[in-house]
């Protein structure tokens, strides 16, 4: 089980940091507002040296943690976990040229739900784009 977890994190930084390094501008500037987190710089560190003798423990916790700091540095969402849906609009509209498919995430994605806590919302929010997107 832990290995499944440790596999689902890794794959999460890995497409994050694809998506970031795509969309560049404003989600850049929120990647290095969230970096100053210790805990950001912990996952950066992990993603640079996945073969290190370093024995982190990463939780889901602080992946959903990092994407809340994402999210809400670049606007897309409010501490309290509501999405503003005009900004994750614009800022979709940056990288995804397909109509049709953004307008899919919009309708799934971009409504005010909860899924528990703000980062758990931020979590679910990651989730619902990433499969609208396949």
């Amino acid at each position: 089980m832990k290995c499944i977890i440790l596999l689902y994190i890794v794959s999460l930084l890995i497409v994050l940091g694809n998506t970031q390094s795509e969309l560049g501008g404003t989600f850049e500037t929120a990647r290095q507002v969230c970096q100053t987190d210790l805990l950001s710089k912990i996952i950066e560190d992990m993603k640079r040296r996945p073969g290190s003798q370093h024995n982190y423990q990463m939780s889901k916790e602080l992946v959903n943690d990092q994407l809340l700091c994402m999210y809400v540095n670049s606007g897309i969402m409010s501490r309290e976990g509501v999405i503003n849906s005009a900004v994750l609009e614009q800022r979709l509209r940056e990288v995804i040229r397909d109509q049709d498919v953004l307008n899919n995430i919009l309708r799934d994605c971009s409504a005010s739900r909860r899924h528990g806590s703000p980062p758990e919302t931020a979590a679910g929010l990651y989730g619902c784009i990433t499969r609208n997107l396949k």
